[in-house]
């Protein structure tokens, strides 16, 4: 029992981390119908800047924290500015290919300036550790506050879209592009927050995956490739598919990791993602509250 809650609170805070990488590919789909594949590699630029602030400059942690999140928002701003607007009008396939080489080039930058080892943050930089006993049952502090910072981040972003002008305008851009801009919505400074808030919801998953399994230079961006899973599984313009999508993917990875890899010799949990990912395809093409398009040809 005590295997079962353990796993169950591993895969749930893993779970809301897809989540919240989801959200940005969610919000940047919604603006402009893109997917975008460098989302993994903005977490790895972000789990990196807190760990350079922190352990190469020495910062307090309140400084750390700002210049990373300062820091992600600037890495999107820029890069949306520089390599996606210029793409504006050209087919869609253009601008996911530039989102293919924007990941490669993240992680070159990100090896050639610190190298390609893994990384610990330090301690005082990291979560609280140490264990919460419920009952028999001890429950590693560290993922029970990751949890809780998922959740509060998601929360908040869920507020701002729903009441701030310039999240209202997201979803109205989502719901119709020209009818909002001819209530005079700037829909390329609305793609421009969406890359921003991208950024910024996948530099905080970083720091999140980087306080547990540690930075590492090859396996944070494949958490950007479940993420796209999760946003596919919970509907591509849905950001309340993706908090559901993302505890339930997570949930069933880690009964995978503890339950049938035992019985195989390893290898499911990485895989389990895609697999819930076709069967979820076969049955529900849009995903759970993906939007249904029925086209008359």
């Amino acid at each position: 029992m005590e295997q079962f809650f353990q796993l169950t609170l591993l895969g749930l805070l893993v779970g809301m981390i897809y989540a919240l990488i989801a959200m940005g590919l969610v919000l940047i789909f919604r603006c402009s119908g893109v997917l975008n594949f460098a989302q993994g590699y903005f977490a790895l630029v972000g789990a990196m800047l807190v760990w350079a602030f922190a352990s190469q400059l020495g910062l307090p942690v309140w400084a750390v924290f700002i210049l990373s999140l300062g820091g992600a928002a600037l890495l999107g701003l820029v890069l949306e500015r520089l390599t996606i607007r210029p793409l504006i009008g050209q087919p869609i396939f253009a601008i996911i290919a530039m989102t293919l080489g924007l990941g490669v080039v993240l992680e070159a930058v990100v090896t050639f300036i610190w190298g390609s080892e893994g990384r610990g943050y330090p301690e005082n930089i990291l979560l609280p550790a140490g264990t919460v006993h419920v009952g028999d049952i001890g429950l590693p502090q560290l993922q029970i506050y990751a949890l809780v910072i998922a959740a509060a981040v998601f929360g908040g972003l869920m507020v701002y879209l729903t009441r701030s002008k310039s999240g209202l305008a997201m979803q109205a851009i989502a719901d119709d592009t020209e009818a909002a801009e001819s209530l005079g919505i700037s829909v390329r400074s609305i793609l421009s927050i969406a890359w921003v808030l991208s950024a910024v919801v996948a530099m905080i998953g970083g720091y999140l995956l980087g306080s547990i399994i540690g930075v590492e230079i090859a396996g944070l961006p494949q958490f950007g490739l479940k993420a796209i899973a999760v946003m596919i599984i919970g509907g591509l313009e849905s950001l309340t598919g993706c908090l559901i999508a993302g505890p339930f993917v997570g949930f069933c990875e880690y009964m995978a990791s503890g339950y049938l890899d035992p019985l195989v010799g390893g290898g499911l949990k990485d895989v389990f993602p895609y697999v819930i990912l076709v069967i979820v395809l076969i049955i529900r093409p849009y995903g759970f509250l993906g939007w249904k398009r029925i086209e008359r040809v």
